[in-house]
């Protein structure tokens, strides 16, 4: 066989009628180009579902992020209009409504719901008998007093003297339980699946069924949370979060803007509840202000006093005159005390 016959041989089929004839290579080309064009068309759906499902959802966690934003700031507009409404009220405790229609407008003349506020409980549950008619309710607690509310859902919050608690006239459904405070209260939070917060100027505290103290006067150096039994975790407003477990009180400095955890008898911190006053080697001047929250006085602290610090750590009892407990504290034992009215003098003997 020569050359050019072997090689046809080798590049030809033996059997010309087993080779595709054109019709059968136009109809498998075609299917070809169908299945490619399925599998990208498949792939395409499958990336604008995805892009489709990573929107909703975004937007979703968007609208509910906003949601509660905007819920957060008109609770610290209502709080602080109640402030401004009603910080000049004095020896009686207040409950103000306010309304969303006149937080929007910035209308001052909101007018006091007539509520009855009992000398040792405000059940908030009992008095608020048309909720449509309110949006938010602020307690104002004047120096010299104490006072308990219950709210809707069954939480207990004791506000010490000259404290303000403002609250939703309602909870929403699926929405955050939300207070804002201004003052120091003790609270025993009851079990919900909804989260429960406490608002302050210093930041949030998270709170999922507990007791625990906050103190958060705006004139104190520092911010404090006490936590006595289950578990709460405090944001600041510069979104740091810090877990406190049973035991622990957090102090934020708000000069610094430092936040610090100390274990300790955090009992303490709600002894006020007990008409009494953990000492704990505090600066006088600070028990002093302390002091006048409790009993409503002013007490003028002389200049010998002002870098002295209690020598000891210990309770000391709120019972009776303010003349009478000034007098049990060593520190003072060389002061004659003096008071006019609601003016108290210490003069050294």
């Amino acid at each position: 066989m020569d050359k050019s016959k072997q090689e046809r041989s080798l590049t030809e089929p033996e059997d010309e009628g087993k080779s595709f004839n054109t019709d059968t290579k136009n109809f498998l080309w075609e299917k070809i180009e169908h299945s490619i064009y399925r599998k990208k068309r498949q792939q395409t759906i499958g990336m604008l579902s995805l892009v489709v499902t990573v929107f909703v959802v975004g937007l979703f966690f968007w609208m509910h992020i906003e949601t509660d934003q905007d819920r957060s700031g008109e609770m610290k507009r209502a709080a602080q209009l109640s402030v401004n409404l009603l910080k000049h009220e004095e020896g009686r405790i207040q409950m103000l409504t306010l309304s969303k229609k006149g937080l929007k407008k910035g209308d001052m003349k909101l007018v006091k719901e007539q509520a009855v506020i009992l000398k040792d409980s405000v059940s908030y549950v009992q008095q608020v008998i048309n909720k449509k008619m309110a949006d938010y309710k602020t307690v104002y607690v004047p120096y010299g007093m104490r006072q308990e509310v219950i709210l809707e859902d069954g939480s207990k919050i004791w506000l010490n003297a000259g404290s303000f608690l403002t609250f939703p006239a309602t909870f929403k459904e699926g929405a955050f339980r939300d207070v804002f405070l201004n003052g120091e209260a003790y609270f025993e939070i009851a079990s919900n699946v909804h989260p429960f917060r406490v608002l302050t100027n210093d930041g949030t505290i998270h709170v999922l069924g507990t007791s625990f103290n906050v103190s958060c006067y705006e004139e104190d150096p520092e911010m404090l949370a006490a936590l006595i039994t289950g578990r709460i975790a405090f944001e600041s407003e510069n979104r740091q979060r810090f877990q406190l477990k049973p035991g622990q009180q957090l102090a934020l400095n708000r000069k610094d803007k430092k936040v610090y955890l100390h274990e300790g008898e955090v009992e303490r911190g709600m002894l006020w509840t007990k008409r009494q006053l953990a000492l704990d080697r505090i600066a006088i001047p600070m028990l002093f202000k302390k002091l006048e929250r409790i009993f409503n006085v002013h007490i003028h602290c002389p200049e010998t006093l002002q870098q002295v610090r209690v020598a000891y750590s210990g309770r000391l009892s709120l019972q009776g005159s303010i003349e009478n407990v000034l007098k049990s504290i060593y520190e003072l034992e060389s002061y004659q005390i003096k008071i006019n009215e609601k003016e108290v003098y210490l003069i050294k003997k």
